[in-house]
């Protein structure tokens, strides 16, 4: 009887969302004002429901392709995947590697190809850059190029050992060793998943400040509200409140005038003070 692979469900759902999470890195800083007003819970809630729907349709010719046998060794009962024919299962196969990691890829590489060019840009940045700015536009090129790094290092090689096996002339039985590095590769892929939220989480001061405030038990609602605040959302509108500011400046030929202070908020908000140099 077809069944569905649920571990490949799960794997698109990952990529799909990391692919999403640099859409919306890619959106917040290219279109700084833009994504405050689409960047809601409502809209990544539904964002969220539409990567799980999409990831189920694209892996229905799983069912398809293969059914589950069943079969006893050393006394107990194991269950398999049968392919029905050899090229059904290259050629899903493929598909798999072409949507859960050659496709993604792209996407998460052009988009940081362009952040980094937003950030290091002239038109973005003056010529008399401070050594804050320096630090900044660093921290944004690190984390940008671990981002893309991490997803093709921890998801490479597990495609390739499916790949290499599936079209090998010979087909042998696999040894212990030729095994154990299967399982390494198929953790190193899953790692993906556990280490990205502490890439995004740990590149920047506030997020590192939360933490701290949270491990220490401090409330959630005592941060400092300074006069003449503007209040915008969460998440990467800090830089957007900063990038914006910044156009707007050079656009007019003007070098930015202001710093600007950040101060996190419980909810997920934060406040922003511009203090006249």
């Amino acid at each position: 009887m077809p069944r569905m692979d649920n571990s490949w469900v799960s794997v698109q759902a990952s990529c799909s969302t990391i692919t999403a999470m640099t859409i919306d890195r890619y959106m917040v800083i290219l279109h700084p004002m833009k994504s405050l007003h689409t960047r809601t819970v409502r809209r990544t809630t539904f964002i969220n429901i539409i990567i799980w729907i999409t990831s189920f349709l694209l892996h229905i010719p799983v069912a398809v392709f293969y059914e589950m046998e069943t079969f006893l060794d050393d006394g107990g009962a194991f269950c398999a995947k049968k392919f029905i024919s050899l090229d059904a299962q290259k050629g899903y196969e493929f598909y798999a590697v072409l949507i859960t990691y050659i496709l993604p890829f792209i996407v998460m590489t052009f988009c940081y190809l362009r952040i980094l060019r937003t950030v290091w840009s002239k038109y973005l940045i003056v010529s008399s850059s401070t050594q804050a700015q320096r630090r900044r536009r660093w921290k944004i090129t690190r984390m940008t190029l671990l981002v893309v790094v991490l997803f093709g290092v921890c998801w490479g090689p597990i495609h390739a050992v499916h790949l290499v096996t599936l079209f090998q002339s010979k087909r042998r039985g696999a040894s212990e060793a030729s095994y154990n590095f299967y399982i390494f590769c198929l953790c190193l892929s899953y790692s993906n998943s556990a280490i990205n939220p502490f890439v995004y989480a740990f590149s920047g001061r506030s997020y590192r400040n939360l933490l701290v405030a949270c491990l220490k038990g401090r409330q959630r609602h005592n941060a400092m509200t300074p006069l003449g605040s503007t209040r915008t959302r969460a998440g990467s509108a800090q830089y957007s409140f900063e990038m914006n500011n910044l156009m707007r400046n050079v656009q007019n030929g003007r070098s930015p005038k202001a710093k600007y202070t950040h101060y996190y908020l419980g909810g997920g908000r934060h406040i922003v003070r511009a203090a006249p140099e």
